[in-house]
């Protein structure tokens, strides 16, 4: 096909004394242009079709897209968050604060590849000040994957890199026994300890614990719920306290606790957990001094989903029970939680030393 001629609403022309040739297609936006870096009229028709047939599937160009910044691509991420009502953007905002330093808030965002994005990982790797651990790169690869996705669905953008896979062998194996936590809860002051202990039986996570306001609790049908959206998962989650005297206990304290100040200070206690009638909205040093008393070490308040979700399997609750209990969508996610529980698997094995015992393999074997 030769230059400057029209070809199904497109057409190709050569630009400069090189020849080298370009092509144009048009939608309601007008004209995009692209250059073929070539000369060869089959290369520029062969590309022209090319961009034809994606205009025909519904892709959209832009011609502002080029234009497009790595800081208003992590922009339009933001804004998707704030709509959406997002809680953990305050992380994502961390991941954000990276990719900028890194890439530069004015770099365009049709200039990140996949060799840039391997190179920022191995820039986060090396970090002589404080090197990212694998889990922490692949969450903020993951962030702006995530922006080009947005950019892509609010036609800003037409395509996205391919992103490197980070591989990350760090799931969390750390869990409390009873007497560790035995020996954590006589060194918390009672408020706090309430809400370790709650948090111990629930298995909940520390927001979901410390949010709890009493027009979640129920004393009459005994539960405690979680409303949808509250949640991880965005799934409602109800806890029947009422058939567990100890929890049963703890609420009943609290909620004596709530009349008392009420009743002294004229005041309205709203929260379940709180410190004279003060919600309490974080535990982070009373935490750790008190694991650093009791000669705990690398222990955090999520630990306790881990022991909740032991304490289910040793009583023999059915795991998809205990699943709902603990707010764990998958079988995958519970088995990482409920790890192996020795005191449990040595009765197993004294169980199946009295069957061999009394089995004729086992007398067969006393007899030689």
């Amino acid at each position: 096909m030769k230059p400057n001629e029209t070809h199904r609403e497109g057409r190709i022309f050569a630009r400069g004394k090189r020849g080298i040739l370009s092509i144009a297609w048009y939608d309601d936006e007008g004209e995009h242009r692209e250059s073929t870096r070539s000369t060869d009229p089959r290369v520029a028709d062969k590309l022209l079709g090319k961009k034809l047939a994606e205009k025909g599937e519904g892709k959209v160009y832009h011609a502002a897209a080029k234009r497009i910044t790595v800081g208003e691509l992590l922009e339009m991420l933001r804004d998707h968050h704030e709509a959406e009502g997002t809680k953990s953007w305050r992380r994502f905002e961390q991941c954000a604060r990276h990719l900028r330093g890194h890439f530069g808030a004015e770099a365009k965002a049709v200039g990140i590849t996949f060799s840039k994005l391997k190179g920022y990982v191995r820039a986060r790797r090396r970090d002589p000040k404080r090197p990212a651990k694998p889990a922490t790169i692949r969450l903020e690869l993951s962030v702006f994957a995530q922006a080009f996705k947005i950019a892509r669905q609010e036609e800003k953008l037409a395509a996205a890199p391919e992103f490197p896979t980070v591989k990350v062998e760090n799931v969390r194996t750390a869990h409390f026994t009873d007497i560790e936590l035995a020996a954590l809860l006589d060194r918390l002051p009672a408020p706090v300890r309430a809400v370790v202990e709650f948090g111990s039986q629930t298995g909940w996570r520390l927001q979901e614990v410390l949010s709890r306001r009493w027009s979640a609790v129920d004393f009459a049908a005994g539960t405690v719920r979680l409303e949808p959206g509250e949640t991880k998962s965005g799934k409602g989650r109800v806890f029947p306290f009422g058939k567990s005297p100890r929890l049963a206990a703890l609420l009943d304290k609290q909620r004596q606790e709530r009349w008392r100040i009420e009743r002294e200070r004229g005041v309205e206690v709203t929260h379940v957990f709180h410190r004279e009638g003060v919600p309490i909205r974080d535990i982070d040093d009373i935490w750790k001094a008190a694991c650093r008393a009791a000669s705990l070490t690398d222990r955090r308040f999520h630990d306790l989903r881990r022991y909740a979700a032991m304490r289910l399997v040793r009583a023999g609750v059915a795991r998809s029970e205990a699943m709902e209990l603990l707010g764990h969508e998958t079988e995958s996610m519970f088995l990482r939680y409920a790890i192996n529980d020795v005191p449990m698997l040595e009765r197993a094995v004294e169980k199946l030393a009295v069957l061999d015992a009394s089995s004729v393999v086992g007398t067969l074997k006393r007899d030689a």
